[in-house]
């Protein structure tokens, strides 16, 4: 529930959600830590690029350092689309 809301804040393009997917950047799941870089990126405003560059180095719990490694990914990708 949490991923298809971040997911829908991207999607409507309002800057007020910046603060909200920010803080979700931290969530315990790694799917709702996605979702939020993928919504940062779309939302395509340079206020999420210091949110973004943070989760990069963020490593929360995970088995195998993986998700965190597709989070990473994501990160870096939307910050390529913020320019």
């Amino acid at each position: 529930l949490r991923e298809d809301a971040a997911l829908t804040l991207g999607d409507l393009g309002d800057a007020r959600a910046i603060p909200v997917l920010t803080q979700m950047l931290e969530d315990w799941r790694p799917g709702v830590r996605f979702a939020c870089a993928v919504a940062l990126g779309r939302l395509g405003r340079a206020e999420g690029m210091a949110s973004l560059q943070l989760a990069r180095s963020l490593r929360l719990g995970d088995d195998f350092g993986q998700l965190n490694d597709q989070i990473h990914e994501m990160c870096a990708f939307s910050l390529a689309l913020l320019g």
